[in-house]
């Protein structure tokens, strides 16, 4: 029946975009994630997808995590700590690969990158690119990678100011936000810079603990200095730097106790940017990423210590594209890369990973184009590991592609599971790192077709990953406490034991319709398999998708739009100690978004989150916000 419904919708939305054919319809959208290589987005090999800074805006979001709701084939998760995480194409939350500007991050607390710490302010747009990218951006890549690309330095001055206040359904949860920007150029300098704070209440409807959200805190500051050595020739220098902490009340082993974290990240890096005399590019860059995370137990409780550790993550890379022969324009390069955790036991541990690649870009014929890449990676504690690619993109029409690809990803264990021990589920569960693990690998397919007629475009595709090799803790040992089985403590190992398959089909489709009106909408069906159990992998809905219908009126300096998010059942974890699941059934939020431009300094906006207060509450834990009202102005000079 899943299948019937997907093929229906299928069937309705192709058709759809031919009742505005019109010739000469083109997309000039530019992308680089893909390819390394900026380059037209229909042209683009695989599955990719641009959430601009003004879809950002109508979005009403404030971090990277709400940007990411809307994306096709991709689910925000929550892990361990209240962390929010991507997951690509049902891969999982450690299998999607997440960078700025094409720089790595440093894991955060327990190994994640918590994309609900990542304020908007500077982002020029986000490129997600669905399926392997480990032939050319090595580990993690499995599911696909996420590249937030921030502003460039602007050519004169530049300067805004955004504030907004909201609260919930309820009168609870205040949230405030406020954030500004100025950037200029003075000669061959350039220079851009914003800072963003953030501060939100918490509340709790359900009555029991956890305390459905802490109160929360956050200041961002991010900076670009720019340099043009001589025409064609640039170094960057630039800096990010989140402080985020998070208050409020857990049950922890069988005592009420007030949880206090505190996050701080740092990010810093230098680039040259270079067109060589010859026509080919140059790109140098140096990187620095660190974090530094401590929690506090009220009374104290079980710690670890993961609980005070600080990441960090160190690396230098280089290349060089250029055309060679006729019809190839090739890239290749190398990096090397150096991680290390240290905690208050003492605890000091890094590795290392040192790789090369090579991509070949050919046009074979006026409408067949053909990718070819691989990647082959060093590691400190598995060694070598080669990882290829090829992507092929025919030009059937003007307005008509289709696109195929094969891929191979990998991810390497990290420092965590090699060598970290760490507890959870409010310290009853204990995982014990293993330095024997393998990483995990991947084998992905991918065939699809876009079109553009006039106002409209639609996409189909379809995809299959098959994955080796997972990561996971398995329960070895159990002991009793003095009041079982709440004092139980189990211990995990982690080991490579698992095999997994994942395979779907994705579908979007825009329309621009008379009177400024724009409709838009995206579905996603997933089917997963534990190839060890047979069973469907938790966390992961079957059905995702939305629709959205927008309006704007430049004269009248008015948009707005109204969306509807859908995100089918799914399977969800309640306890890993008994291994118990819990059948979550789907849901559908509907949001609301408003902007008026007053003159041409000062816009005024509002909007709903979850206009229904659609609840989704799951063995006592809520799964979905309640209503959330705001609104805020915005200064642009």
């Amino acid at each position: 029946m899943k299948v019937f419904f997907v093929l229906l919708i299928l069937a309705g939305l192709l058709p759809m975009s031919t009742w505005a054919q019109e010739e000469g319809a083109a997309m000039d959208d530019m992308v680089v994630t893909a390819t390394m290589n900026e380059k037209a987005l229909e042209e683009v090999p695989g599955s990719i997808e641009i959430v601009t800074a003004a879809e950002i805006e109508e979005l009403g979001a404030v971090t990277v995590a709400e940007a990411l709701e809307w994306s096709v084939g991709l689910v925000v998760t929550g892990e361990s700590g209240r962390t929010q995480v991507p997951s690509i194409r049902g891969t999982g939350s450690k299998q999607s690969l997440m960078l700025i500007d094409g720089r790595r991050w440093a894991n955060g607390y327990k190994d994640f990158i918590d994309i609900n710490q990542l304020p908007v302010t500077m982002i020029e747009r986000i490129e997600i690119v669905r399926g392997p990218g480990s032939a050319l951006y090595g580990s993690d890549a499995i599911g696909g990678v996420v590249n937030i690309i921030t502003r460039a330095t602007p050519e004169e001055f530049t300067a805004s100011v955004d504030a907004r206040y909201g609260l919930n359904t309820y009168s609870e949860g205040d949230a405030y936000r406020a954030s500004a920007t100025v950037g200029s150029r003075a000669g061959k300098f350039g220079f851009l810079l914003s800072a963003a704070l953030r501060d939100l209440e918490a509340w709790d409807i359900t009555g029991e603990l956890p305390d459905d959200r802490d109160d929360i805190g956050m200041t961002s500051m991010a900076g670009r200095l720019t340099y043009d050595l001589s025409p064609g020739h640039q170094l960057t220098a630039g800096f990010e730097y989140i402080t985020h902490d998070r208050d409020g009340m857990r049950f922890i082993q069988n005592q009420e106790r007030l949880r206090e974290a505190a996050d701080q990240r740092l990010n810093y890096h230098f680039n040259y940017n270079g067109q060589l005399g010859s026509g080919g590019r140059l790109v140098l860059g140096a990187y620095h990423s660190e974090h530094d995370n401590g929690i506090v137990l009220t009374p104290t409780g079980p710690e670890t210590a993961e609980e005070d550790a600080e990441h960090s993550l160190d690396q230098v890379e280089a290349r060089y594209s250029t055309a060679l022969f006729d019809g190839h324009f090739v890239t290749f390069g190398g990096e090397f890369r150096q991680e290390a955790r240290e905690d208050v036991s003492g605890s000091d541990e890094d590795l290392s990973n040192g790789s090369l690649f090579v991509q070949d870009e050919i046009q074979l014929t006026e409408p067949l184009y053909l990718a070819l890449g691989a990647r082959i990676d060093d590691h400190s504690e598995f060694g070598s590991h080669f990882t290829p690619r090829a992507s092929v993109v025919y030009r059937l029409l003007e307005n008509l592609r289709f696109k195929a690809s094969y891929g191979e990803g990998f991810r390497a264990p990290s420092i965590s599971e090699l060598f970290v021990e760490s507890l959870r589920r409010q310290g009853r569960d204990v995982y014990e790192p293993n330095d024997q693990l393998d990483p995990e690998k991947s084998r992905s397919y991918e065939l699809g077709v876009e079109a553009e007629f006039g106002p409209a475009s639609a996409s189909v595709t379809l995809f299959r990953n098959d994955v080796d090799d997972l990561i996971v803790p398995v329960l070895y040992r159990t002991v009793p406490g003095p009041n079982p089985p709440q004092s139980t403590t189990r211990y995990y190992i982690y080991r490579n034991v698992d095999e997994a398959r994942m395979e779907g089909v994705e579908t979007e489709v825009s329309m621009a319709l008379a009177g400024g009106f724009r409709l838009a909408g995206q579905l996603s069906w997933l089917d997963t398999e534990n190839k060890e159990t047979g069973a469907e992998l938790t966390g992961q809905p079957d059905l995702k998708g939305g629709i959205k219908l927008a309006y704007k009126n430049s004269g009248l300096g008015l948009s707005a739009n109204i969306r509807a998010d859908y995100r089918g059942e799914m399977l969800r974890t309640v306890s890993e100690t008994s291994a118990t699941v819990s059948q979550v059934p789907g849901v559908t939020l509907w949001h609301l978004y408003l902007s008026q431009s007053v003159s041409d300094i000062i816009s005024l906006y509002a909007g709903i989150n979850n206009l229904f207060d659609k609840r989704q509450v799951d063995e006592g834990t809520l799964l979905t916000d309640p209503a959330f009202y705001y609104a805020g102005v915005r200064l642009t000079f």
